[in-house]
């Protein structure tokens, strides 16, 4: 596998910018084009194109030994919707589930009551859905509408458009099939 130097990287890009922005400018006189490309190619502060290469570590998510059908066994996750996110084959019931995902699961399981606020951070692919999703369909099916009971029962709000329809395709993925549970997509 190739290695990527990200410097070497970001001082090509910063050259390519400012050489593609020099040719947009149509700017004909030599000293003001070298006056262009010494302040264009210099930190941002001083007028400069890029920014700041910005360096953070990424850690891969920690995978547990707990999977749904675990959770199940353990009367922690609903059966029913261990055998659904299975047969649909969204959420494999064999599957290892990442840390933050099962510690999510077993903390909203703690207090029927009063579930707990929690709040997951984790990398880009590393299971933020789940995270939340997991718990909250699971307390839905753990504690089903009682007879006579209307009125929403979960609600999920959204930053962005992008996300809303990447996740609601997971979900209506998630529940096909199903009669339990009900989606309206707002």
């Amino acid at each position: 596998m190739t290695q990527v130097n990200a410097i070497q990287t970001a001082d090509v890009l910063k050259t390519q910018l400012v050489n593609y922005c020099l040719e947009k400018t149509w700017v004909k006189d030599e000293q003001l084009t070298e006056i262009c490309q010494q302040i264009w190619s210099d930190a941002p502060e001083q007028g400069g194109l890029l920014s700041e290469l910005w360096v953070e570590a990424a850690f891969p998510a920690k995978t547990s030994e707990d999977t749904l059908e675990l959770l199940a066994a353990e009367k922690i996750f609903n059966a029913f919707l261990t055998d659904q996110l299975d047969r649909v084959g969204e959420v494999p019931r064999h599957r290892k589930l990442f840390t933050h995902q099962a510690e999510a699961v077993r903390q909203a399981a703690k207090d029927v009551d009063t579930p707990p606020t929690l709040m997951v951070t984790a990398g880009t692919g590393a299971g933020k859905t789940e995270a939340f999703l997991l718990p909250l369909l699971n307390r839905l099916m753990q504690y089903p509408r009682q007879p006579g009971e209307t009125g929403t029962r979960a609600f999920i709000l959204y930053p962005m458009n992008a996300l809303v329809n990447d996740q609601m395709d997971r979900i209506y993925k998630w529940l096909k099939g199903q009669k339990h549970i009900t989606v309206f997509h707002f």
